[in-house]
């Protein structure tokens, strides 16, 4: 039996930051090499020198930059090696000092869910009004290819800022595994819409 609805979230000031571009051809992996082909239409992947905390924190300031302070860092990364320590390196570059802050791994490419999760609970727990999150990864055992072999690993980072007080001028409202542009969102006010209504869905994949 399905549950009541989820309460909404809603995430603005998307920012992101990506590793420079290399063309799909430099890599020695035949299977990738196939994903070049004009069936796949893949081009080049995206590389980087930094650490993944330094992309975590060059995204993360430009959405501090576009939106409110927040009150919790939630850190979202599979390779990050050592994140005890890589953690308030980040936080530190953010300027974040006395910000809380937790880390969200362990499931792959939909890591962004379980992320998604925590941030809405911490939310409408009433300690926290707004919240950062950052997805940040790098290739680092230079094996850029998915699991599922569909396409190739690149470095960057994505950072937005959560909160529960509705749409502004930009952004996505998410709620019961719904994903609606905040344009959207206000166009469906005021006209009834069916539990059974279509909508993009949100995998965390």
């Amino acid at each position: 039996m399905r549950g009541p609805p989820l309460k909404p979230i809603y995430i603005s000031a998307i920012n992101y930051v990506l590793g420079e571009p290399h063309p799909l051809t430099e890599l020695s992996d035949p299977a990738l090499l196939k994903l070049a082909s004009p069936q796949h239409g893949l081009v080049s992947y995206l590389s980087s020198d930094q650490e993944i905390w330094q992309l975590a924190a060059a995204a993360g300031k430009r959405t501090i930059e576009a939106g409110p302070q927040p009150d919790l860092l939630i850190y979202v990364s599979e390779n990050q090696a050592e994140i005890a320590a890589a953690l308030p390196l980040a936080v530190g570059r953010l300027g974040l000092g006395t910000t809380e802050y937790v880390s969200v791994a362990g499931h792959g490419c939909g890591n962004l869910g379980p992320a998604l999760r925590v941030a809405r609970d911490a939310l409408y727990s009433g300690q926290h009004d707004q919240v950062l999150l950052i997805l940040a990864d790098r290739v680092l055992d230079g094996d850029r290819s998915m699991i599922n072999g569909l396409s190739v690993l690149s470095d960057g980072a994505a950072s937005c800022l959560g909160h529960t007080r509705g749409c502004g001028e930009s952004g996505w409202a998410i709620q019961d595994r719904g994903v609606n542009d905040c344009d959207e969102d206000r166009e469906q006010r005021g006209r009834s819409r069916s539990p059974g209504s279509p909508v993009d869905r949100f995998d965390g994949g």
